[in-house]
């Protein structure tokens, strides 16, 4: 089996160079190369044809949401898969016309709607072993749950589903093993400072207390994201 060729786009050289690092590691992967903006990205894009492209969204001259739109004008490029992150933003950046497009650019599906997008990709890495591979973002029923962690996935994320339905989600744990259903919850604060739950794609808050009444006796653990806002990064919606 080829390698899959993993193209990184991003403007922060150290980024670029810890996630090179550390993708030469994995068996079954290269960097084919490496872009520091969108208009160098696009134009790699397009000569080297990867299978895959880890991206920024806030980029200069071209964004990750423009970006993601020129290259589905390209019509060899259609199918090609996304990998697409930030770790800053401000609300304009993610406006509901530009999540919108980000989700219209890439395949239709977003984890904002329920989605597990790039299936196919994530069964391929999974098939290798050559790492543990944890899987988040759409994971909202039984059915995705099962099609992961029955074709290769070590373990599955959980955030969502978890706020909306705990009932479903402890059984989840119980059917599949605690070790291999794994609860995340991204927090930020808003502004008065009052903690919130993010959820669908951060369309949706939750007051914690809220939740915690819920929560699946069965957990075993938790990865709490917290948001650039968020006041108090030692407290906890859920104790372990």
């Amino acid at each position: 089996m080829s390698d899959i060729q993993i193209l990184l786009i991003d403007d922060n050289p150290k980024f670029v160079t810890a996630a090179t690092h550390f993708l030469t590691t994995v068996p079954g992967v290269a960097v084919v190369g490496c872009a520091s903006s969108g208009i160098e990205g696009l134009t790699q894009v397009v000569n080297l044809q990867p299978d895959l492209v880890f991206m920024d969204v806030l980029m200069p001259n071209i964004d990750g949401f423009r970006l993601c739109m020129e290259i589905r004008r390209n019509h060899r490029l259609k199918s090609l898969p996304f990998i697409v992150y930030t770790s800053t933003y401000s609300s304009k950046d993610f406006s509901t016309t530009n999540v919108t497009n980000l989700t219209l650019a890439a395949d239709g599906r977003c984890a904002r709607d329920g989605q597990l997008a790039n299936r196919a990709l994530l069964l391929t890495l999974a098939s290798q072993k050559a790492v543990n591979l944890q899987v988040g973002g759409g994971v909202r029923s039984l059915a995705v749950v099962d099609d992961l962690l029955r074709n290769g996935v070590d373990r599955v994320v959980v955030g969502s589903a978890a706020v909306e339905e705990p009932a479903a989600v402890a059984q989840w744990i119980s059917q599949f093993g605690p070790e291999r259903v794994c609860l995340a919850f991204d927090v930020r604060a808003d502004d008065c400072g009052t903690p919130l739950v993010q959820t669908r794609g951060w369309t949706r808050a939750t007051m914690p207390r809220s939740i915690s009444a819920r929560r699946p006796s069965s957990v075993r653990r938790m990865l709490p994201g917290w948001g650039s806002a968020w006041k108090n990064p030692s407290t906890r919606i859920w104790s372990r």
